[in-house]
């Protein structure tokens, strides 16, 4: 799901910019043919492939789908091969226009019945092209609500939810909206998309980029409690990292007693365990305990935490 979702951004992005383009005049094959074929190293490709991967499992062939998934397939296949049809026209008008450019200056008797045809090809090319930028621009606005909808039916989906945050400028060019605003129209309100982009950032170790969404979430949160615990956990954590011991013991300390213990993830409390024994671990010297360390108050968070794994 994450593959659609960031390749179907891709996708509206570019053939959004294509039809802008033809518009204007100035939209060619050698672009066209950079993201529209028939492998994978298309964009569109891809995404035509993963769409009926997910949404279109084998042996459903008979069957009739109407969900939101299998109507976002039913579009994206349809945008590929009107895409690949443009394509096509695309190179029919290049190629054969330039021939019949070079023919008009032949001699007239040897060059008037090819030259007929060529102009007959390049009229129904040009036509069959109009009509495939139509169909992509009306197609294009079908695919944007079925892929509004898929996200809502996968919106728990933390993972998903990261990819459109790493992806918030592409999300507001095809929305025309603000991401935040997105997630409120999907999740109802914004704080739990916001809090699940956070946790898939602290669950893969990530506390910079975790911390970043949580300032975010912290000006919409109506409640601090599970905005802050979290900062105080990312922080911490992130301390261990750049081995600032003090902060690292302080912030955990702080986000085991903000937390609901029967609510965190057992992974999180590993890693934090993990995280205090090291601290507790270097303040052992040859010649005895370091005192530095003894003050800052390891033990006691270790053994509150070492309690709730057990």
């Amino acid at each position: 799901m994450v593959d659609i979702a960031r390749d179907f951004l891709g996708v509206h992005g570019l053939l959004q910019s294509m039809t802008q383009r033809y518009a204007l005049g100035t939209v060619v094959f050698e672009d066209v043919q950079k993201f529209v074929g028939d492998d994978s190293s298309s964009v569109l490709f891809r995404l035509k492939e993963s769409c009926h991967s997910l949404f279109r499992p084998s042996g459903s062939e008979d069957r009739v789908e109407v969900g939101a998934g299998a109507l976002l397939d039913l579009v994206v296949g349809s945008l590929f091969h009107e895409a690949m049809a443009l394509r096509e026209n695309l190179y029919q008008l290049e190629s054969y226009g330039a021939k019949v450019r070079t023919l008009h200056g032949e001699p007239r008797a040897v060059t008037d019945e090819l030259i007929q045809e060529f102009e007959k090809i390049h009229a129904a090319s040009s036509k069959r092209l109009d009509e495939a930028v139509t169909e992509i621009e009306a197609l294009l606005g079908q695919a944007r609500r079925q892929f509004l909808h898929v996200l809502v039916e996968y919106k728990e989906e933390g993972l998903l939810a990261r990819c459109l945050w790493e992806h918030a400028d592409d999300v507001a060019s095809t929305f025309g909206q603000d991401l935040v605003d997105l997630f409120a129209e999907i999740h109802g309100e914004s704080i739990s998309a916001l809090l699940l982009i956070a946790d898939s950032y602290l669950d893969s170790a990530y506390y910079e980029d975790a911390l970043l969404v949580l300032e975010q979430a912290r000006l919409l949160a109506s409640t601090e409690g599970v905005v802050d615990e979290r900062i105080h956990y990312a922080t911490g954590m992130r301390s261990f990292m750049q081995r600032d011991y003090e902060a690292c013991i302080r912030e955990l300390t702080e986000w085991w007693s903000l937390t609901r213990h029967e609510e965190v993830g057992i992974n999180r409390v590993t890693l934090a365990i993990e995280a205090v024994a090291h601290v507790e671990s270097i303040g052992v010297e040859e010649n005895g305990p370091d005192p530095a360390v003894a003050t800052l108050g390891s033990g006691a968070l270790m053994e509150q935490l070492r309690s709730f794994a057990s």
